[in-house]
């Protein structure tokens, strides 16, 4: 192997072919764990996938081809075709379908969703596409059936036909990433193939046990991946919960048993969904009759145009690019069509609802009994069919009440659906959350009482995307829909690009609510530096999406069923000059316990805050009726009467902040601090950590354990 290496290794990359063996230098680490209540887990979804660490900036220093015998030989030669005609494809698409729909066809069609953009995903995401194709992997499917029944119509044996197709299948697989659904929807089809071959009944849940065994062999942590799990419960909706909905509501017309198949689909993925995504999509389960048929025509156009697009490269005729021209004009038009019906839908009150995840109690409970229910149903008399009277006996015959009896039993299966899918989505709400959230480097804190929630602040200055996937997650996972206010303490990045984030993806719907995010009632910003022109994007936001903003400083209080938010600095008596020291300084009050948020508040500013406040009683407890003993440190938790003071440590921890001075004001019982994992700031600084050592009182810290939550 070579030792000397570039920087510029771009031509040496791209001359790594599938087989070869590298030689690569870099930082490895584990991937990230989920660290907040509803994160992504990302550790558990590379392991899922058998991916164990993660190379930050790789530099390849050499490659070798290893010896391969002639059997090593033709497999590496298929996986390279396959490598390649996947590549050949990406570049096609581009050349048919033009740079404004080629990333969404590609995305269904190949797998290849790096070229969306965040607002494309979040339109298909919530408008229930994308769940629709990368679940159940329709393409794999679809394609399988196309190529099968091409087959048989031109006269081939149902056991050369089931092996053509395989082979295609497979390919297409690989080509399109082999995800795990895709493994699961190869798998089953190559069994349906195989009970054609024999003259067999296929058997949906021998055939599905099949693929989940195959799947787990070798990657036996997807068992709790989410597209194996939501798309396996799909396919036994779809086999056991469609023939009990048929039997109940008899449809005639093609539209009415898809309808059926649909109410199946939706009964049985409906707590599968909420488990893993915490929201739903109500009116895309609707939409499944028309869009499946079109999500069909779509795909089969795209991967004509797509392989047109691939051989013109690869012959260079001309004649294969005006073929996937062709193919691309109705592709378009129906890519079109679909982006009009998911903005449509997105504009409508209720598109996307927001749940939080269930208990597991409340999945036995409703599995359970749309168990029982199904099995009652298949079993039953009543809705067997009776063979016809002949009209002559009609007078003679006693009155029929089974219409009555079916009648009553198709609004009894509607009002359970409705009862178990409001028991699943029933939230134990707590009298009080707090959540010191970890994202990094930076800062938020969630605050929930009594069905009303806040922010203060929200932003990190190592996560990328935030908002997405620390802070929104995390809101979703427990049912939050409204924040009420979030309270910005300056306009440092690591404090507001949260929001800024939030707003630039707000989409205000026909009711004014945020249509698949979370809505936000208020901005508050602090009320002496509204001259700060860091604060204008998420100004601009607000106002372009309808939002107040306000402005508070010391003095200024919100009240709200027994709980007190209160502004304690900045004051224009006590201005440095300096965002940091100047900041908006919060305390939360409520019963017992007292939390004070400090932002990023330090030296000078601190020295000034502590001046004001030393001799308050903001920070003591109501001495009881004969006694003159005050608050002592307890525990850390909220019991027996005792004021429990909570301080969330300054500026992350910084070496001038938490100062010996506002240690003996506070007398915390526990400090909080929130810090980035090997942050580059060095935060949190010996000396404040040795400061609290000292004062006696007990630290956590987010970069070590991750969210810190209190409720009660």
């Amino acid at each position: 192997m070579r030792t000397g290496y570039s920087e510029d290794q771009t031509e040496l990359f791209q001359s790594v072919r599938i087989g070869d063996r590298i030689s690569l230098y870099g930082k490895c680490m584990l991937p990230e764990k989920a660290t907040n209540p509803g994160q992504f887990d990302s550790r558990r979804w590379c392991l899922a996938r058998r991916i164990v660490l993660k190379m930050s900036v790789p530099q390849l220093r050499g490659i070798a081809q290893p010896e391969e015998n002639l059997l090593q030989r033709i497999a590496m030669f298929y996986r390279r075709f396959v490598s390649d005609m996947r590549i050949g494809m990406q570049t096609g698409l581009l050349s048919v379908f033009g740079p404004e729909d080629a990333p969404q066809i590609a995305a269904f069609v190949l797998g290849d969703g790096s070229g969306l953009n965040s607002s494309e995903k979040k339109l298909f995401r919530d408008g229930g596409l994308s769940w629709l194709v990368c679940v159940s992997s329709l393409h794999i499917s679809l394609l399988g059936m196309i190529v099968y029944r091409l087959l048989r119509s031109r006269g081939s044996s149902f056991l050369l036909s089931s092996l053509l197709t395989s082979v295609i299948t497979v390919s297409y697989a690989l080509m399109t990433g082999f995800s795990i659904s895709a493994k699961r929807a190869l798998v089953t089809f190559i069994v349906w193939m195989g009970a054609q071959v024999f003259g067999r009944t296929r058997d949906t849940l021998t055939s599905l046990s099949a693929a989940v065994i195959v799947i787990l062999i070798r990657q036996p942590y997807a068992l709790w991946d989410s597209s194996l799990v939501i798309s396996c419960v799909c396919i036994m909706s779809l086999e056991y919960l469609s023939p009990a909905a048929e039997r109940i509501f008899r449809p005639r017309l093609s539209y009415q048993r898809k309808m059926c198949r649909t109410i199946s689909l939706w009964a049985g993925s409906f707590p599968a969904v909420l488990w893993f995504f915490y929201q739903t999509t109500p009116y895309a389960s609707l939409l499944y009759p028309v869009m499946l048929p079109l999500m069909s025509l779509f795909m089969a156009f795209g991967i004509l145009g797509s392989a047109a697009g691939y051989m013109s490269l690869a012959t260079g005729m001309s004649c294969f690019t005006g073929f996937g021209r062709i193919m691309a004009v109705p592709c378009s038009v129906m890519l079109k069509g679909l982006r009009l019906l998911c903005r449509l839908e997105e504009s409508v009150p209720g598109s996307v609802l927001i749940l939080g995840r269930p208990a597991v109690w409340q999945m036995i409970t409703y599995y359970g009994a749309l168990a029982v229910s199904a099995f009652a149903i298949s079993n039953s008399m009543l809705f067997t069919e009776r063979k016809r009277t002949p009209a002559f006996f009609h007078v003679l015959r006693k009155p029929d009440i089974r219409k009555h009896r079916r009648l009553a039993s198709r609004v009894l299966t509607v009002a359970g659906l409705i009862v178990l899918a409001v028991t699943v989505s029933i939230r134990r709400r707590p009298y009080f959350r707090y959540v010191c959230m970890d994202i990094g480097q930076g800062s938020c804190n969630l605050i929930e009482h009594r069905g009303h929630a806040y922010l203060f602040d929200a932003g990190s200055g190592s996560v990328q995307n935030v908002w997405r996937y620390r802070i929104e997650s995390t809101l979703k996972y427990y049912g939050i829909r409204d924040v009420d206010a979030v309270f910005l303490s300056h306009a440092d990045l690591d404090h507001i690009d949260g929001i800024q984030q939030m707003l630039d993806s707000y989409h205000v719907n026909m009711a004014g609510r945020n249509s698949g995010g979370i809505t936000l009632g208020r901005v508050i910003l602090p009320s002496l530096i509204q001259g700060d022109e860091r604060f204008v994007p998420v100004i601009s936001g607000a106002v372009k999406n309808s939002i107040p903003v306000g402005y508070a400083g010391e003095g200024d209080c919100l009240s709200q069923d027994g709980m007190t938010l209160e502004i304690l600095n900045p004051s224009p008596d006590r201005m440095t000059g300096d965002a940091n020291q100047d900041c908006m300084v919060m305390l939360l009050r409520l019963m017992n316990l007292s939390i004070l948020f400090t932002g990023d508040l330090e030296k000078d500013g601190e020295k000034l805050f502590v001046s004001r406040w030393e001799h308050s009683r903001l920070f003591e407890e109501e001495m009881e009726e004969g006694t003159g003993s005050n608050r002592r440190h307890s525990d850390g938790g909220v019991s027996g009467g005792k004021h429990i003071v909570i301080l969330i440590a300054g500026h992350h921890g910084s070496k001038n902040a938490t100062s010996d001075e506002l240690l003996r004001m506070l007398m915390p019982d526990l400090a909080l601090i929130s810090c980035g994992h090997n942050n580059r700031y060095g935060h949190p600084a010996g000396e404040m950590l040795e400061r609290l050592k000292s004062a006696g009182v007990p630290y956590r810290r987010t970069d070590m354990e991750g969210a810190v939550i209190i409720d009660f």
